[in-house]
């Protein structure tokens, strides 16, 4: 079968919180032989990775339009050992393969009185979440309460959410 392939989603590194968990595991998964890492990055200095992962850079900002069509160079192959990993709900909509790893962090979008949204705003995270609750093969939660939240939300998601602390 091979080495397992992983595109990871990095961008975000250089961000307090999800930053640090970014990095922490990108460090553990270099670590892997078994794995074949592919990292897209805006800038590797924070990163502390074994091996020689193949690094990409890319500069575009999350949440865009354009960050969806910069993403499509980077899908992976619908090969059985091939994913991409989101460690944010910023996943590539245009993915069309279901090898798809996200990481929900929190569903604070959905709080209307810590994230005021306008309608265009509530319409894209939905559609992110939307996506990523069809099309995920995993989904990792930070805690046992994002987990139920996500699948009260979400239903479709139960059977994939995994809590990894």
């Amino acid at each position: 079968m091979g080495k397992t392939k992983i595109t990871f989603d990095a961008r975000m590194s250089e961000h307090t919180g999800i930053g640090t968990y970014i990095c922490n595991l990108l460090r553990e998964i270099s670590k892997d032989p078994s794995i074949e890492l592919k990292v897209i990055c805006k800038r590797i200095n924070s990163l502390e990775l074994s091996g020689s992962p193949e690094i990409h850079y890319l500069e575009t900002d999350i949440y865009t339009i354009k960050e969806q069509f910069d993403l499509i160079r980077y899908l992976p192959d619908d090969r059985e050992n091939e994913y991409f990993w989101s460690p944010h709900i910023n996943i590539p909509l245009f993915y069309r393969g279901d090898r798809l790893i996200v990481t929900v962090h929190d569903l604070l979008f959905y709080e209307k009185e810590y994230f005021p949204q306008s309608f265009l705003k509530s319409l894209y995270r939905d559609l992110f979440f939307s996506v990523l609750s069809r099309k995920a093969r995993m989904i990792f939660t930070p805690s046992a309460f994002t987990k139920d939240e996500l699948i009260k939300r979400f239903p479709v998601v139960q059977g994939k959410v995994n809590v990894t602390p």
